[in-house]
């Protein structure tokens, strides 16, 4: 055996770079789904907006 060539791992798990990929994804979602989530459930649907009141306006005569 050459003591620079380098043996494979034979593990099952993937390496780290792929977990932290997928928990870089995780927290991406999360951050753009959480506060459309968070805002979505603030604001109601049964809320009723008031119509503007029209208001004659004043002629200024001199």
């Amino acid at each position: 055996m050459d003591s620079g060539s380098i043996q494979p791992a034979n593990s099952s798990e993937p390496p780290p770079q792929i977990w932290g990929n997928r928990v870089g994804t995780l927290i991406a979602l999360f951050t753009l789904i959480v506060p459309l989530w968070i805002i979505g459930s603030y604001s109601s649907s049964s809320l009723k907006v008031a119509a503007p009141v029209a208001q004659p306006m004043q002629i200024l005569r001199k």
